[in-house]
């Protein structure tokens, strides 16, 4: 029985540590900023890595190639009324749509206008370039004064002043 007792805690203990080398583990591919995000206590962190000032591992991104993506956005399909007037006195709304990169938890390094579709008079403007929006053309869709240059997804801003036709935007996003 006493046989039985000490199996049970040698058991019990192998999985314990077990537990704990899958800690480590996962904080070892976690990055400082990630590893706030996803709540591990940052003592926890210094504990497992006291040479990095918090306490996360860094992580290699030449493992990760850069992904170029395209996306054909379309304004009736695409884009929604996102607030106006903006761009007075000719007023005209804001519309916005959202893309995100396809891999999981990549972000985004790059994203510029590819093409446009009419070429001209589509009545369907680049915030900032064309239309004075008030909020950059790309930007983070948690805070609009922000560019979205390392986040996990991207406003892109649009201004129009008719509801006739279907311009498109090809837009091409760089993420890692």
């Amino acid at each position: 029985m006493k046989n039985v007792a000490r199996s049970s805690v040698v058991l019990l203990t192998t999985a314990s540590l077990l537990c704990l080398v899958l800690a480590v583990r996962r904080a070892q591919v976690v990055s400082a900023q990630q590893s706030r995000e996803a709540g591990l206590p940052a003592d926890l962190l210094r504990k497992l890595n006291p040479s990095h000032p918090s306490g996360a591992f860094d992580i290699d991104t030449s493992r990760f190639p850069q992904v170029t993506q395209n996306f054909t956005l379309q304004r009736a399909r695409d884009f929604h009324v996102a607030g106006g007037p903006v761009d007075c006195p000719n007023c005209k709304v804001l519309m916005v749509a959202t893309i995100r990169p396809s891999a999981p938890g990549a972000k985004i390094v790059s994203i510029r206008v590819a093409a446009r579709r009419p070429t001209s008079n589509n009545h369907f403007y680049r915030c900032q370039h064309e239309a004075s929006c008030g909020v950059p053309e790309f930007a983070d869709p948690n805070d609009a004064r922000l560019d979205c240059i390392g986040k996990l997804s991207c406003n892109i801003f649009r201004a129009t002043d008719d509801g006739v036709g279907t311009p498109e935007d090809d837009i091409e996003m760089v993420s890692q």
